[in-house]
């Protein structure tokens, strides 16, 4: 199992990474289109999901007062995949992957993961180039 998160905005949010626009000035820029509006304060939701080959798990919503830290991750996140997958799995032996997220590296996340999953992937066996 694959495990991630990802925010969803109610305006979609811009991400700069994937829109460019090519001009010779600000001014050019912003008559092709270059020019956004934001929503202040968009309402936001973020959810997690653990992809498998047997399919999705059932997603986890997380409010947007939550902070995902170490804590959270380990008290809410875990525990909801380490079920999860034993069900999409039927008892079956898994292995558990996550990306180099913060809460995913930390000491404390680590340690729960190697007490409680069967198999997973720490953080110095990830692979070079992360699924998501």
């Amino acid at each position: 199992m694959f495990s991630d998160e990802k925010l969803f905005m109610v305006d979609g949010g811009l991400n700069s990474q994937n829109f460019t626009v090519y001009a010779v000035s600000r001014k050019g820029a912003d008559e092709n289109d270059g020019l956004f509006m934001k929503m202040k304060n968009p309402v936001k939701v973020m959810v997690w999901v653990g992809l498998t080959v047997n399919g999705p798990t059932e997603p986890y919503f997380i409010d947007e007062k939550n902070t995902i830290d170490s804590n959270f991750y380990v008290n809410k996140i875990l525990p909801h995949e380490k079920r999860e997958g034993n069900i999409l799995f039927g008892g079956k032996n898994w292995v558990y992957q996550q990306d180099g997220a913060t809460p995913h590296t930390a000491i404390k996340s680590q340690k729960w993961c190697s007490n409680n999953f069967d198999s997973f992937l720490d953080k110095n066996h990830w692979p070079p180039n992360s699924p998501d």
